[in-house]
């Protein structure tokens, strides 16, 4: 499956990981399990087998990002744990962020404000995409977010007249209880683990 979703929350050039001190490494992934190796280390479950594909890093300014690329039947994932250089992120519920038209479903705890979820449906030039993500608050600097998107709609000819029929239809509401049960098992698993290297990235590990 080709990949169909660009970061949009840090639009910029991806570079290869170089060598040096407490330079950043590849995660540890088997069938439904990805567990990240970097201080503050973390890992999460998936409810169907998952492949990794590859890691990157995305720079802006005072903040860096770590990408996992993955695939599971039927969806792109990408796990994207971000670092801010320079001060702190908003501890802003991902729910929060978007329009009641396009937001399907969504999870929050105000028990548990690190935590969140959401599902929409966004609709781009080159298609129409099912998205569900997990935003999770490691520390005042460090989050992690997991997209799992599936194609609804490619550029062209759309078999629905809208999205409202699609989503009342049988194959839509199954591909939404379907996406709901993935993002679950994703919101109920995510957590961070002990770290093999207590080092923080505190390098320039992304040069």
């Amino acid at each position: 499956m080709k990949k169909i979703y660009i970061f949009a929350v840090i639009i910029l050039s991806f570079f290869i990981f170089s060598g040096c001190a407490n330079k950043a490494v590849k995660p540890v992934v088997n069938a439904y399990t990805l567990e990240d190796l970097n201080y503050p280390c973390m890992k999460v479950d998936f409810s169907d087998q998952i492949r990794y594909i590859d890691m990157s890093t995305v720079k802006d300014g005072d903040n860096i990002a770590l990408l996992y690329n993955l695939e599971m039947p039927g969806y792109d994932v990408n796990v994207i744990k971000m670092y801010a250089l320079q001060g702190s992120y908003s501890l802003e519920s991902l729910p929060s962020l978007y329009d009641n038209p396009s937001k399907l479903y969504e999870i929050t705890n105000t028990e548990n404000p690190d935590k969140s979820a959401v599902i929409v449906l966004e609709d781009k030039k080159e298609g129409i995409y099912l998205k569900g993500s997990v935003g999770y608050f490691i520390q005042s600097d460090r989050i992690v977010r997991v997209d799992i998107i599936r194609v609804i709609k490619k550029s062209g000819t759309f078999r629905y007249s809208g999205l409202e029929e699609w989503q009342n239809s049988t194959i839509g509401k199954r591909t939404i209880e379907n996406m709901k049960s993935i993002l679950e098992t994703v919101y109920s698993s995510i957590t961070t683990t002990s770290c093999p290297n207590k080092k923080d990235l505190n390098s320039n590990w992304w040069d």
